[in-house]
């Protein structure tokens, strides 16, 4: 029975309502921004980029050793203690109202269960998040953001310069980044504990460990002082800011030629050539475009448009990076 998860059936009349339900839950949501499951615009391949930095980090700057643990709950839906579930989404929702009709939807549940024809006798639920509903993917982030906030303000993990990378998230499967054992031992004990507050049990054939990196002993400060030149390591012509790495390096030119040629076209074609003359003059436009497109929704037709248009950018900052990461480690 293990192997099998039990997949909820609801009317269609329940499916709508939790959808017109869901952008309002969302709306005063903190979510981790190291939180890339079931989060529109974010993959899985955003939290692969951010541990391949921090390897290349480690390997070309610091220095450090960099070990990484993967740790995943059993069951995470089916085993969501509602009680927990709505207490956490009292504190990270400003409307009470919309927590009164989660709570009523989650209270009094009964369901049976379907098996090659045969259905069983009714049974109550207690715990676990429907498997397929609507309102379930954002109820579990919910569930598991405080051990994210947790990590976080304690400062456990890896950062890359100023920016805190400890935990690349997919759903219930973290990934624990750190150059310490120590701070590593600290993270897991954070998460023990938070998995017993939440009645929830980690997987032990999934918890891997990794060394991503085991350095040499060569003490990079004596050579520089202790100081890292800003001078892009690719092409090494200028300093490497994000409009050098986007628009500008020549050591990436023939990847940024192929990706962004696609994303210039489909805009033109959504916009108008006219429309792109006017508002993408310089550096700074461009890489507005890139990051974050949402401003052009009121010049598209559809929010449709807007999905591809991030796709597409999304797609030229994982290849430039690709290809950064290739050149950086000499291959």
């Amino acid at each position: 029975m293990d192997n099998y998860r039990g997949i909820a059936v609801t009317p269609v009349i329940s499916k709508l309502f939790e959808c017109t339900i869901l952008p309002r839950l969302t709306v005063n949501f903190n979510q981790s921004p190291l939180q890339f499951g079931f989060t529109k615009g974010l993959s899985m391949l955003m939290a692969s980029l951010i541990i391949t930095e921090a390897r290349a980090e480690v390997k070309l700057v610091t220095m450090e050793p960099l070990f990484l643990i993967t740790v995943d709950s059993q069951k995470a839906f089916d085993v969501v203690d509602h009680i927990i579930l709505l207490d956490a989404l009292y504190d990270h929702t400003q409307n009470h109202p919309l927590w009164s009709i989660v709570k009523n939807l989650y209270s009094g549940l009964v369901s049976r269960v379907k098996w090659k024809g045969t259905i069983s006798d009714s049974f109550n639920i207690h715990q676990g998040v429907r498997q397929g509903g609507i309102l379930s993917p954002f109820l579990y982030k919910v569930y598991v953001n405080n051990l994210l906030e947790d990590l976080k303000s304690h400062n456990l993990g890896l950062k890359i310069g100023t920016n805190y990378v400890g935990y690349p998230t997919c759903a219930d499967d973290i990934a624990f980044l750190s150059s310490s054992l120590q701070e590593l031992q600290c993270m897991l004990s954070v998460a023990t504990h938070h998995a017993r507050q939440s009645r929830v049990t980690i997987n032990p054939t999934k918890t891997k460990a990794v060394i991503l990196n085991k350095p040499k002993n060569i003490n990079r400060s004596k050579f520089s002082g202790g100081r890292e030149s800003a001078l892009c390591k690719c092409c090494g012509t200028s300093d490497e800011d994000i409009t050098h790495f986007l628009l500008l390096c020549p050591a990436l030119h023939q990847q940024r030629k192929e990706t962004f040629s696609k994303l210039k076209s489909y805009v033109i074609s959504v916009i108008g050539l006219g429309y792109w003359s006017k508002e993408f003059k310089g550096h700074l436009d461009l890489i507005r475009l890139i990051i974050d497109s949402s401003f052009l929704l009121p010049k598209l037709r559809n929010r449709t448009e807007l999905d591809k248009i991030q796709r597409l950018a999304t797609d030229m900052c994982y290849r430039l990076h690709s290809q950064r990461v290739w050149k950086l480690q000499g291959k």
